[in-house]
């Protein structure tokens, strides 16, 4: 009893490795390449100049960066730890839905002014 139940605490602790690995690696690594293409998407989408877009990054990519820091690693351990397998997926659908509200929200947000654009 006491073997298997150390067996399985040990399988448990290697996978929350590996799904704060990936976790980790997605958030380091792909969310601000994401962040730059969501933002220049957007401005393209929108008719805006590249200084503009260049702008609305350097404004907005740091907030899109850390918020989303702060929204998936505590979903994706909630997801791993606490929702049963064939929901998950269900689960990952819904949470990225409220993301994507909050990434509307920040896409939509007006960039300050510079202080040469107040000057014009």
């Amino acid at each position: 009893g006491q073997l298997l139940t150390e067996s399985l605490r040990s399988d448990a602790i290697a996978a929350m490795k590996t799904v704060f690995s990936k976790v980790g690696i997605d958030q380091i690594a792909w969310n601000p390449i994401f962040g730059i293409v969501f933002f220049t998407s957007l401005g393209l989408m929108e008719g805006k100049s590249t200084d503009e877009i260049q702008t609305k990054i350097k404004n907005d990519l740091p907030t899109a960066v850390t918020g989303s820091w702060a929204y998936w690693v505590p979903a994706h351990f909630v997801n791993f730890r606490f929702i049963p397998g064939e929901q998950r997926l269900l689960y990952i659908n819904c949470m990225q839905i409220m993301y994507n509200i909050f990434l509307s929200f920040l896409g939509n947000r007006d960039a300050p002014e510079t202080v040469a654009e107040k000057k014009e």
